[in-house]
């Protein structure tokens, strides 16, 4: 007897089947997210992206954002004045005069940093460092309900109760995390009688890194199953995670993976769009861009490939581009391989797109915690955007990986000997004239347009949804 379709399945068939006839009427939505650009975060990236779409395809939007300090390096792609930004309360600093607080002050993490998916903070050993670590855990635990950002809850409701008591959205988005624009929305949406759509870029309480005590994980899935319950639409960045959302709740479950928008490569300079790195310099250049977290991502096996590799290895280059001195540098010294290893300071996200097109080959590092199976990093569509191959080391399993394996966009790997061995075939490459771009077919159906697209559908039905409910309620 054959198996019926998921849930999901059954939406994703739905979706498809409606997408023909979804009506073309200019509509009205309101997104909700504490990040959003010029401020440089992976979430900012996303959630602009997503402005710029909707904007595109005919919808009147607004935008409800926090204020940052953080640095304003992201193109803003929509006209400000769509967009309300409003000051924030961190609660992390209102404790920070205290004695409790300033015990660990010092590692109190930056409170606008993206959430939840961050490796978990280091501290000195011995007692010192274990009582900062109790006393940090136990803050978070106490005060950071559902997380750092809730002090923008009130700042947001009141800043969209003025917006929408004079402009009237068809529907509210809010992309999360942080956990806090969920319960913004979800206010609003009440308050005003409007659906709303969460847009998970990584989960609430499944998040692979939750380190809440039990009896808080209990409460705060409770809170979730009464905030997330009043939606009307659920979007997932990844397969599984959309999987886990269907199964959870009865309410639309769509992927709308991240994809990479082809207007942030306009220097393409090969025949077939891809970029043609130089081959000037016979040597090998591989390029990391974004983050490095101790314990969580790890480029041990590449190092030692290098320094098994003899002399030939030192005809390869490896760049990293952002915040990874700490994690390389000591590393790549202690493998005596630390003249074909560069940390270069973080650039901004338009520099580190021509940065990657610029390489022969990119490197992934695959998080090694098995926790992270599920997650399909942001990066790695901006990697298959710009066209090279890709080198992914680290975890060999999970969407990422199929993402990749299934595309030939580059090569999966978790020991030293076999990555020796790939370097060899792309250093030949490179002599033989230069390293082929991946091709278009690699990147079929991964743009922002085509991703989006699935959540401007959800989207189309809730407001279809609410209508239909009006007429009947009469």
């Amino acid at each position: 007897m054959t198996a019926g379709p998921t849930p999901a399945q059954a939406e994703d068939a739905m979706e498809a089947a409606e997408a023909e006839t979804a009506p073309k009427t200019p509509r009205r939505a309101l997104i909700v997210s504490f990040y959003f650009p010029p401020y440089q975060t992976i979430g900012a990236i996303r959630v602009g992206k997503l402005a710029k779409f909707l904007i595109a395809q005919g919808w009147e939007i607004r935008v409800l954002s926090a204020q940052h300090t953080t640095a304003p390096d992201l193109p803003l792609e929509i006209p400000e004045e769509l967009i309300v930004r409003t000051p924030w309360t961190n609660i992390d600093r209102m404790f920070s005069r205290r004695a409790l607080f300033s015990l660990f002050r010092s590692s109190a993490p930056n409170p606008t940093a993206p959430q939840p998916t961050e490796a978990p903070h280091d501290f000195d050993a011995g007692f010192s460092g274990r009582l900062r670590r109790r006393l940090h855990k136990l803050f978070f635990t106490l005060v950071h309900w559902p997380d750092r950002q809730i002090g923008w809850l009130p700042h947001a409701v009141q800043a969209g109760d003025r917006l929408l008591a004079g402009w009237r959205p068809d529907v509210i988005v809010a992309s999360s995390p942080p956990p806090t624009t969920l319960l913004a929305a979800d206010l609003l949406a009440r308050r005003h009688d409007l659906p709303w759509i969460a847009d998970f870029r990584d989960p609430w309480v499944d998040n692979p890194y939750y380190e809440h005590p039990r009896w808080r994980l209990w409460l705060e899935r409770a809170w979730e199953k009464s905030v997330v319950g009043r939606c009307s639409g659920i979007v997932s960045v990844s397969p599984v995670v959309r999987d886990q959302f269907a199964a959870k709740f009865n309410t639309p479950s769509v992927l709308a993976m991240n994809g990479f928008d082809p207007a942030d490569y306009p220097d393409a300079d090969g025949p077939d769009g891809a970029a043609r790195p130089s081959t000037a310099d016979d040597r090998l250049r591989l390029v990391f861009t974004g983050h490095i977290y101790s314990g969580y991502s790890d480029p041990t096996i590449l190092f030692q490939a290098l320094r098994d590799m003899g002399e030939e290895g030192k005809r390869i280059q490896v760049e990293f581009y952002g915040t990874c001195g700490d994690a390389v540098t000591p590393l790549a010294l202690a493998l005596g391989v630390a003249s074909s290893v560069t940390v270069h300071p973080p650039v901004s996200h338009r520099d580190a797109l021509a940065i990657q097109r610029g390489a022969d080959v990119l490197l992934s590092l695959q998080w090694i915690n098995a926790k992270e199976i599920s997650r399909i990093a942001a990066k790695l569509f901006e990697y298959l955007g710009a066209r090279r191959p890709i080198l992914a080391i680290g975890c060999t399993t999970g969407p990422a990986v199929d993402l990749l394996t299934s595309r030939n966009a580059g090569f999966v790997c978790d020991n030293a000997a076999d990555i020796a061995r790939r370097l060899q075939a792309w250093l030949a490459q490179k002599r033989d004239g230069g390293i082929p771009p991946l091709p278009a077919s690699a990147t079929a159906g991964l743009t922002r347009v085509e991703q989006f697209s699935h959540i401007e559908r959800l989207m189309e039905r809730v407001v279809q949804a609410r209508q239909e409910a009006l007429i009947e309620r009469g």
